[in-house]
């Protein structure tokens, strides 16, 4: 495996392809970025891909950490440092779900060009209180005793995103792998102070309306992301695209890949 390291931690990356272009995946949660792996043979022959696991999550170092050091902005900090040492300067950052966030604040420091898949935006805060009951897990990570609840049945926890979320339903094989790295030791701490972090400091007044060429890829079945909240896209992106994918839910570049890797090509054609 390789790794690049970032203030002192290794941070999981893996590089295909010899395209002229960079594209650089953030992966979401519960995921790293075996997310992306009927993505990455297709894309590489355009683009020269780069998938990158966040800080305490997949492949990459995992530890002790506090609350504070999974804020969104300092795991953004943290991506562009790890680009700048690999050398990586002008490039396409595609973010799935909280990769799409990161990806929103790289953007306004980089001006590069986005795809995000069923992203977080500005335009649907506040939203979720219409379908609360699907967002009960943001509300269970500030307990106490979250990470030991999860920790004792974590295969039913991870089972339940990738089941309820998705419409064309993961492998079991595919699924082990993700039980195999929630497994390690901090791997479900981090997750959970992911989410406490996004509770305690996340604010979306900290996103500026995005200037950057824009694909939006929503996915028509996504529980968490309706399609009706993409009515706002046009108030927080200056210049984008929306391509619905159709079968899917949460995770369209693992449900509907071929639809998905072709609107990205079609749209950097």
């Amino acid at each position: 495996m390789d790794f690049v390291s970032v203030g002192g931690r290794k941070l999981h990356f893996t590089q295909s392809g010899k395209g002229k272009r960079n594209l650089v995946l953030l992966h979401g949660i519960p995921g790293f970025c075996y997310d992306f792996r009927h993505n990455v043979d297709v894309l590489s022959k355009k683009f020269k891909v780069t998938r990158l696991d966040f800080k305490g999550f997949g492949h990459s170092e995992k530890g002790d950490y506090d609350v504070d050091d999974f804020r969104v902005e300092v795991q953004a900090k943290e991506i562009m440092e790890a680009l700048n040492k690999l050398d990586i300067h002008d490039f396409v950052l595609l973010g799935h779900d909280i990769g799409s966030i990161v990806s929103q604040l790289i953007a306004q420091e980089t001006n590069c060009d986005l795809v995000l898949i069923n992203p977080a935006y500005k335009g649907m805060r506040g939203r979720w209180r219409d379908i609360a009951n699907e967002y009960w897990y943001i509300f269970f990570h500030q307990i106490p005793i979250a990470e030991k609840m999860i920790t004792s049945n974590l295969r039913d926890y991870i089972n339940y995103f990738l089941d309820h979320l998705t419409v064309r339903k993961f492998k079991e094989e595919e699924k082990e792998e993700y039980f195999k790295v929630y497994e390690e030791p901090y791997s479900v701490k981090a997750l959970v102070n992911w989410y406490r972090a996004y509770v305690s400091h996340f604010r979306w007044n900290n996103i500026r309306k995005i200037k950057s060429k824009t694909l939006v890829l929503w996915a028509e079945n996504d529980p968490l992301f309706p399609t009706s909240w993409v009515d706002r896209l046009w108030e927080e992106f200056e210049d984008y695209k929306l391509v619905k994918i159709h079968d899917a839910g949460h995770w369209p570049h693992a449900e509907n890949p071929e639809e998905v890797n072709n609107a990205i090509l079609t749209f950097f054609d």
